[in-house]
């Protein structure tokens, strides 16, 4: 053999060994993926990246550093032995770290000698005992959320050839760390809405207030995993407390202390700014006075959150929760529920306030009315009157009577003063009193030109022979006790309307429970409950219409459902946006002063002419909002003024229960979605089959066609062509372009959505397309909306993904989120296929050296080495081929 033949047997070998490593580390990866897709804890994934990466990658220490967002820091678990590490926190610089760089930059970092680092990079590389490493950022629905370090015990361990692994390996472990975060929210979500569900029931369960507001106390130290927390209620006018109730596992740090001190802490700051204070642990706040900051570290205060307890504008006081030093800071989240539970505090105190105020004065009613007769009478057995003291007496004291100067009614007889009637039954109670000897009382009405006035005449025996009688007039007591009775029936039936309220378990029912509450059943009356969505701003931006109520039921089917409108151009949107704290009443609209012209003319237009307006607030952001119209003017009674006004907030706190949980419902549905399509997609055989994966999910219900085009690229990496590789046809409608479809380079200048770096979501596309030429081509091939979506792996561009409409289409927010967590995955796929296409051309050239080889390495001759070549080259190729030699050529 010659030495050239030796140097093509080498090569081939060499080039064999590479496919065959190539081909193990792919199906290393496959193993990767099935392995973190049936994992169910952080522990078990970390194992996973742990053993497959340090195969992979022939790594001797492998780290993760996950971005913790709320602390702006990272989180470093070193997967040693697989064994799970965290280290203590490092915190996220400016200037900062390689790891920061790489998330930053959205770029691999490969380090040949850890020797180059910094001195803050240094000190950890050389705790690990590594003398090489590579940094590769990890980003999930398009934002980053932390580096896979990989490190070894040899120099330049790593290089170029091994960046398509770490990109795809990123990938996964990407995508396997967000699906475990966001199941780990949403189980948080569901805690958190129980927490509150729990407390409700409190609330309605409990009677004594320090009961209810122990309860509360104690559901906020299970729903936060608070060390210690405290409510306390103020008397601002008196500068005391009132309550002071406290709980958790440190609650004997909390001590009673001064109004001053409190004032001059965080309680003080909540109080006069009415907003939430949050303080993280190790750090002096200076909204808290030098004697509140000593006493918070003598008591192994950590992280604090206070917030405040009004109703409406009316200040009640604050909770406070507290962890101890070793415990993390509280979140956003947990202020959040803070803040919900204190508004049910909030209704629980103003309720019992409400309870307590009617009670005191029916008591101070009751002492005025026993202290103070209007009148006293001293009679004979037989009713003569012997002496009497004149207080108020009725203007018209008998119907047969003419009107008594005082001093004229001794001498005379009952019969002749009062009316037959009351006569003769304070007659019968003389008799009764002279035969029991004790006290009678007889209650009367007499009628005046003022109106009826009761009177109220005790009877009490003084001699054998004589009675006392007092006349006392009752008509205000009455009047109270009317009064108290029909406030304690509101009060009774507000009880049972949030009962109702929190038994409902969805927006039928909520809304049958207002209308039915409130005796809304007249047949023109119509409710509507519909769902608010705020901008980033939090203010208004649209409504949805999520249930409707009419004639005593509600419309499952009406056509109103789901449909969504923009708040600025709904009529009454400025009239309710003004009364955000209150309910909205229009008895007449023609003639209600508050309407201009352009929507009254609108809402008469509607048939409308009362309407009363719930809009929703709980939490300090707006929820939802109930309208009740009529088709006739409508008097609103005291007791709809009562009931609405009170319900506004019981109301708004079950809608946002009800939201949360319908949030926590879609989260739920959305994380088992994108576990199953990437289970899915990661077992599908080939592109076509990634594509019919995706549109059972994202394609429904009016997506028809999909595509995946990957791009062909020239020397400076511009992208010259586009070639659809594969596509997805729903079975209706026009069909999509065939596979192997090329889109050139002037195509794609006018087509820019296909080669753009980001997201793209047309609700119409031929407001975005204007070249006469492909307007019509959309046009004939009924492309309405699309859905575009870039595939790269790390800073590598491939191709996008695209699905077409062939109607108008809104992209809901659901829609997008799925379209973003899926099309990392796609790239994945994509670029799995390419290189295993690679491969496969690969091994096909290297299996034809190697035959090639073989045939020629017996033959001496240079003639029929030569012929012998040709004709095997042919043959592999499938072509005609020559060998030119000179200026002959043969074949």
């Amino acid at each position: 053999m010659t030495q050239n033949q030796e140097n093509l047997l080498t090569k081939t070998l060499e080039a064999l060994s590479a496919v065959e490593s190539h081909a193990l580390r792919l199906a290393l990866l496959n193993e990767m993926s099935t392995e973190l897709n049936l994992a169910t804890t952080f522990e078990e994934i970390c194992r996973t990246i742990a053993e497959k990466t340090s195969l992979l990658l022939n790594s001797n220490w492998v780290g993760l550093a996950l971005l913790n967002e709320p602390q702006q820091k990272f989180n470093l678990f070193v997967l040693n032995d697989f064994e799970v590490v965290l280290l203590p926190e490092q915190e996220l610089l400016p200037e900062g770290t390689l790891v920061y760089q790489a998330l930053q930059e959205n770029r691999l970092l490969i380090l040949a000698d850890i020797s180059e680092l910094t001195a803050r990079d240094l000190e950890l590389a050389r705790q690990q005992n590594i003398r090489s490493m590579t940094i590769i950022p990890l980003t999930a629905r398009g934002q980053g959320v932390g580096a896979l370090m990989v490190g070894s015990e040899e120099l330049s361990a790593y290089t170029s050839s091994d960046e398509s692994f770490m990109f795809q390996l990123a990938s996964l472990v990407a995508s396997s760390l967000d699906n475990q975060h966001l199941l780990l929210q949403t189980q948080t979500t569901l805690a958190r809405t129980r927490a509150l569900y729990n407390i409700s029931r409190c609330l309605l369960t409990f009677e004594s207030l320090i009961d209810v507001l122990q309860a509360i106390v104690d559901g906020v130290v299970e729903a936060l995993s608070a060390h210690r927390a405290v409510l306390i209620t103020f008397d601002l006018d008196k500068r005391k407390m009132v309550h002071f109730v406290k709980g958790g596992p440190g609650k004997k740090y909390l001590t009673l202390t001064s109004f001053d001190e409190l004032w001059h802490g965080l309680s003080g700051w909540v109080l006069r700014n009415l907003e939430p204070a949050f303080s993280p642990k190790n750090t002096l706040d200076p909204r808290e006075g030098p004697e509140v900051q000593q006493r918070r570290l003598d008591n192994d205060g950590g992280s604090i959150i206070v917030v405040p307890l009004h109703y409406r504008d009316k200040v009640l006081g604050t909770i406070t929760a507290i962890n101890n030093m070793a415990q993390p800071d509280f979140s956003p989240d947990d202020i959040e529920l803070m803040v919900a539970m204190a508004g049910q505090a909030a209704m629980a105190l103003e309720q019992q306030r409400l309870f307590e105020q009617s009670r005191q004065r029916a008591a101070e009613l009751e002492m005025i009315f026993q202290a103070l007769p209007d009148s006293y009478f001293r009679l004979e057995m037989n009713g003569t009157i012997l002496d009497y003291q004149a207080g108020r007496l009725p203007s018209r004291v008998g119907e047969h009577s003419p009107l008594i100067k005082e001093g004229t009614l001794i001498g005379h007889t009952i019969g002749e003063v009062f009316s037959a009637e009351v006569s003769q039954r304070i007659e019968a109670a003389v008799a009764q009193v002279a035969e029991t000897r004790s006290s009678v009382n007889v209650e009367y009405a007499l009628f005046s030109p003022k109106g009826e006035e009761n009177y109220e005449t005790w009877l009490v025996p003084l001699l054998e022979d004589q009675v006392i009688m007092t006349l006392r007039n009752i008509t205000k007591r009455k009047q109270a006790e009317l009064m108290l009775a029909k406030r304690a029936n509101q009060l009774q039936w507000l009880t049972v309307l949030e009962a109702n309220l929190s038994q409902a378990t969805n927006e039928a029912e909520i809304l049958t429970a207002v209308a039915l509450g409130l005796n809304f059943s007249h047949p023109t009356c119509v409710g509507w409950l519909q769902y608010i969505e705020v901008d980033e701003r939090y203010h208004p931006l649209t409504v949805q219409t999520v249930a409707i109520w009419q004639k005593g039921y509600v419309w499952q089917d009406a056509p109103e459902i789901n449909e969504v409108e923009v708040v600025a151009e709904l009529p009454l949107t400025k009239l309710w946006l003004q009364h955000e704290n209150e309910a909205v009443f229009i008895t007449d609209l023609p003639h209600d002063p508050r309407l201009e012209d352009d929507e009254r003319s609108q809402l008469l237009e509607a048939g409308y002419q009362a309407i009363a307006l719930l809009p929703l607030r709980s939490g300090n952001r707006w929820q939802a909002i109930i309208t009740f119209t009529w088709q006739e003017a409508y008097n609103f009674s005291a007791d709809n003024h009562f009931y609405l006004e009170h319900l506004l907030e019981p109301l708004a706190a079950v809608i946002a229960s009800r939201r949360a949980s319908l949030a926590q419902q879609e989260a739920l549905a959305l994380t088992e979605t994108l576990y199953q399509t990437s289970r899915h997609i990661h077992g599908s055989a080939d592109l076509a089959e990634v594509l019919v994966v995706l549109a059972e999910v994202v394609a429904k219900p009016t997506m028809n066609r999909g595509l995946i085009v990957v791009y062909e690229r020239d020397p400076f990496g511009q992208v010259q062509m586009a070639t659809v590789v594969a596509n997805w046809h729903s079975g209706a409608g026009y069909p999509p372009v065939p596979v192997g479809t090329h889109y050139s380079h002037e195509d794609l200048a006018i087509l820019r959505f296909i080669v753009n770096p980001a997201p793209l979501f047309f609700e119409d596309v031929r407001h975005k397309i204007t070249d006469p030429t492909w307007s019509t081509r959309f046009e004939e091939r009924c492309i309405r909306a699309v859905a575009a979506l870039p595939l790269w792996i790390g800073s590598r561009h491939l191709g996008v993904l695209l699905f077409y409409a062939e109607e108008k289409h809104v992209f809901t927010e659901r829609e997008i989120q799925l379209y973003f967590s899926l099309a990392p995955q796609v790239a994945v796929a994509l670029e799995n296929k390419q290189l295993l296409e690679q491969a496969r051309a690969r091994a096909r050239r290297e299996q034809v050296l190697r035959e090639l080889t073989a045939r020629v390495r017996g033959v001496t001759d240079i003639e029929n080495i030569m012929q012998t070549a040709v004709r095997e080259v042919g043959q592999a190729l499938g072509r005609k081929t020559f060998i030119k030699v000179g200026s002959g050529i043969r074949g």
